[in-house]
């Protein structure tokens, strides 16, 4: 029977999935939201000694083969080299290619977008592809005088199919590589084929829903992809790095070298090749004309009413720390604009999930979880379907895929009796369709990815309101989540049965 601290655990537990789902302002500046309610909680269970300091440090350095450290210096190295490689214009000149390719036909077009999307995020990872693609189609459907919702949507589905394939596409993959053991190799070898029917059926899905907000004709400008192709030599460079590193980490995986062994050496030298490369050309006078970065460092740096109001000492620090950034700005645009667009706030809210969910482990809640959701893993059918079930919902309901992801990997491998290897792998894969389709859902924190697009969205002046992205999201993931749990279950019977019989 669980005792007091452990009922109080669980509750600040779900405390920080609602403040995630709702965030709340509480004080001028305070907002309990993604990034400051989940380690609110932890140092809350901490200091009511809920929980030891040792479960703080579990949730850093890891248990049962997931590690966190691991996961997010291969996340953040991988993400400023994207981001990075995004500066030199290279994404958007390959969506101006694609714009060409596709004519005036406007099923083409949708066609071609859709699969830019995906081929991106496979390579890239979603995040990437929703910083750079969006902004592209809000531009693209305005010059074209084109409505750009069913452009949007179907960039945002892509998006979260193609994610699924490689291990760097979502976080979320590599908890799932560490918390079963799985190699990167086999992991896409098992994601492929679902991948594969789940985007089949989801375009199938939004043409279904979309077919008659497409215009038949769309009458866009010719775009020149050079002309936004800002740093031609950065985009060889960056191109070559990444797809180097991702190749390095597939490679040595056998060998079991960790993988923010790879990722955080390739980072840093992109980091320093950025910097070097934008100092060169500041000193040679031929930094290019990006309008984007210099109008954020024109003139000198304004200072805020709020900066004024401010204490003078908080002031002054402010003032400072203003000015170096925009001395930055000015000298190595490059690294200073990709590193101030890492997604920081996820550091605090990824370790905090998992010291959240290592503190329901230390309180003996997953174990009797874990006893509830045996009673669904029967067989290999019924794992499938109630582990791929029960993530996509705690997709939405539990604050985002990797919540979801870290909870239902803690459940399996807290079974009461082991799986056997046939229904462990049949759950893994499972939870990694789950997690990935989970991000088409009814609410837009059921992944950053979504979180991400809505910012951006909001930027453009586009709004889009939660029950409408709901309503055409619905249409889309019960296909794509059926579909590609049905090929997990024909995968694991074909393997298990004709390729590796038990």
């Amino acid at each position: 029977m669980p005792d007091a601290k452990a009922i109080v655990t669980l509750v600040f537990f779900l405390l920080s999935i609602f403040f995630i789902l709702v965030p709340v302002r509480v004080y001028r500046g305070l907002k309990l939201d993604l990034a400051t309610a989940p380690p609110l909680c932890v140092l809350i269970l901490l200091a009511s000694t809920c929980i030891p300091i040792e479960v703080v440090w579990d949730g850093i350095r890891g248990t049962d083969g997931i590690k966190p450290f691991n996961i997010l210096i291969l996340f953040f190295g991988l993400a400023y080299m994207s981001i990075s490689l995004d500066l030199t214009g290279i994404l958007q000149s390959a969506a101006f290619w694609v714009s060409n390719r596709g004519g005036t036909s406007g099923h083409r077009l949708y066609l071609y977008f859709f699969l830019f999307s995906v081929v991106l995020a496979i390579i890239l990872g979603n995040d990437p592809v929703i910083l750079s693609g969006t902004a592209f189609l809000v531009y693209f459907t305005k010059v074209a005088e084109v409505k750009p919702l069913s452009f949007l949507i179907a960039e945002f589905v892509g998006c979260n199919l193609g994610s699924m394939v490689l291990f760097v596409g979502n976080p979320t993959n590599v908890v799932l590589c560490e918390g079963f053991n799985l190699g990167y190799i086999d992991f896409s070898a098992w994601t492929l084929l679902p991948f594969l029917f789940s985007t089949a059926v989801g375009y199938a899905a939004l043409l279904g829903q979309f077919h008659r907000r497409i215009p038949k004709t769309i009458i866009a400008p010719e775009l020149d992809p050079r002309s936004v192709l800002i740093d031609p030599t950065g985009a060889i460079v960056g191109s070559v790095m990444i797809l180097s590193c991702l190749i390095l980490i597939i490679g040595v995986s056998f060998a079991g070298v960790e993988v923010w062994e790879i990722a955080l050496p390739f980072a840093v030298a992109k980091a320093l090749w950025d910097v070097a490369w934008d100092l060169y050309r500041s000193r040679r006078g031929t930094m290019p004309e990006n309008i984007e970065l210099k109008s954020r460092v024109k003139g000198d740096a304004p200072v805020s009413t709020t900066q004024e109001r401010a204490p003078g000492v908080v002031r002054k620090l402010r003032e400072a720390l203003q000015r170096f950034h925009w001395r930055m700005l000015k000298t190595t645009p490059t690294f200073t604009t990709a590193f101030c667009r890492l997604p920081f706030p996820l550091l605090s809210f990824t370790f905090s999930q998992f010291m959240l969910v290592e503190a329901l482990v230390y309180r003996g809640w997953t174990a009797i979880f874990a006893g509830w959701l045996s009673h669904l893993t029967i067989n290999v059918p019924a794992t499938i379907f109630s582990v791929g079930f029960i993530s996509i919902v705690l997709c939405a309901l539990a604050g985002t895929n990797i919540l979801s992801t870290i909870l239902v990997t803690k459940l399996l491998q807290q079974a009461p009796q082991a799986l056997d290897d046939r229904r462990m792998r049949a759950a893994s894969i499972a939870l990694a369709v789950g997690s990935n389709v989970g991000a088409i859902n009814a609410v837009f924190s059921a992944s950053l990815a979504g979180l991400l697009w809505r910012t951006i969205l909001r930027q453009k002046a586009i709004h889009m309101r939660t029950r409408d992205f709901a309503r055409w999201n619905m249409g889309i993931l019960p296909i794509v989540s059926f579909v590609g749990l049905c090929i997990v279950w024909a995968e694991v019977a074909v393997y298990y049965g004709k390729i590796h019989p038990a």
